[in-house]
């Protein structure tokens, strides 16, 4: 048992530390690659403050976190919550999530801080609620962007769930209750790169402060490209123009990964010969999910010596594609702010759907995006011109003067 729990935690706690009252502590709660590596950006400029990383790294278990720990005071990362062998499932939620929590190292740390900043992604993910509702009450809950889930408010009834789970939550204490991002009572404060898109009825009573873009970062850049080395794992041929494929775990929205890869292959079908379909593959996407496009001389799937999930914002530019498609990535939107000259083509309403989850944010509506309800619009759009936008792409740090100004 003891072996099972080591392979299934890594952390720095070990439940005697000292906690000073007067000092702040910003614990991070991280749910994705994305929180992980805004997360390290925050930390690496409030370095003067304790920070502490939380992350359920469930979907990537084999992720090295290396890199982040000198980054942080105290880390935590679990694996395993979404275990396929449900018993593990259940003794790990038992321990991190239900009612054995409080016998944990991290509920023990937590319980001694006063003085505490909880910064969340994701208040909809059981492991962030657990925390802000055990914590938050009095504390300073910061919620931070995450992705087109930040802005619009989705309706859910928790009366919808079934008779089971409620009494599994009575009996285990494990969260079964499913909402929008951005629901919690205890969120005082959003910080989001575009606060003016954000719906109304999120920013009632909270305040607003405008997010730095981490990829318009030039030493933030510098330093991960140096850690990395991702400039480097790949080359590609200059003469063509690249048609970026932005992929996703949208098996997860129920929606079919097999119609999406015929969708790609119809798609390459249409391009000239000067052109090509680079792929770049999800974190949480199976490796072998485009198998049957290998082969196909107008598509590239691109080979990041297993590290996969390396942000596209880090090598887009390496790239430098005319066009990006994708079925539902924010990620499209997020590499016109940082200088990426392409037009958008988002694919959901050429797929079968009927899941109120999938849904595209008015945030990602830009002169250049274009919601396609066929592959053959593809022609269409090429035919359009890129039209020159102005953006603004400074940082002003009026998140980082406020992360480091907020106190009680």
């Amino acid at each position: 048992m003891f072996s099972l729990f080591h392979k299934v935690i890594d952390t720095n706690i070990t439940g005697k530390e000292y906690v000073d009252e007067n000092e702040k502590y910003y614990i991070f709660i991280l749910n994705n690659i994305y929180s992980y590596f805004n997360a390290i950006y925050y930390a690496a400029r409030l370095s003067e403050y304790k920070c502490i990383a939380i992350w359920d790294k469930s979907h990537l278990p084999d992720f090295d976190i290396d890199f982040s720990k000198k980054y942080f005071y105290k880390f935590f990362f679990v694996r395993d919550l979404r275990n396929d062998n449900h018993c593990i499932r259940l003794i790990i939620k038992l321990i991190h999530i239900g009612h054995l929590k409080r016998l944990s190292l991290l509920y023990k740390f937590l319980k001694k801080m006063s003085k505490v900043f909880i910064l969340v992604y994701d208040d909809n993910d059981p492991f962030t609620q657990t925390i802000i509702e055990d914590f938050g009450m009095n504390k300073n809950v910061v919620l931070l962007e995450e992705g087109m889930g930040t802005y619009t408010m989705l309706d859910y009834n928790d009366a919808s769930y079934c008779f089971l789970q409620k009494i599994a939550y009575r009996i285990f204490g494990i969260s079964c209750r499913k909402s929008y991002i951005g629901h919690s009572p205890q969120i005082k404060y959003i910080i989001a790169k575009e606060p003016k898109m954000i719906d109304k009825r999120k920013v009632q009573c909270r305040k607003v402060i405008k997010a730095n873009n981490m990829f318009l970062d030039t030493a933030f850049i510098s330093e991960c490209r140096l850690e990395f080395g991702f400039d480097k794992m790949f080359t590609l041929d200059l003469n063509y123009d690249y048609y970026l494929y932005l992929g996703g775990p949208i098996s997860e929205k129920h929606i079919s990964e097999e119609e999406e890869v015929k969708l790609i292959s119809t798609i390459s079908e249409m391009l000239s010969s000067k052109e090509k379909i680079v792929i770049k593959l999800h974190p949480r996407e199976n490796i072998n999910k485009y198998n049957s496009l290998i082969g196909n001389n107008k598509v590239i799937i691109l080979d990041l010596n297993n590290k996969n999930w390396i942000p596209v914002e880090f090598i887009a530019k390496f790239i430098n594609p005319v066009c990006i498609l994708t079925v539902i990535s924010t990620a499209a939107h997020t590499l016109t702010t940082i200088g990426i000259k392409a037009k958008i083509c988002y694919l959901l309403n050429c797929l079968q759907h009927n899941d109120k989850e999938v849904f595209l944010s008015k945030v990602v509506y830009g002169k250049n995006s274009f919601q396609l309800s066929s592959p053959n619009d593809i022609a269409k759009i090429k035919k359009i011109d890129y039209i020159e936008q102005h953006m603004n792409k400074d940082n002003n740090d009026l998140d980082i003067l406020f992360l480091k100004g907020i106190d009680y």
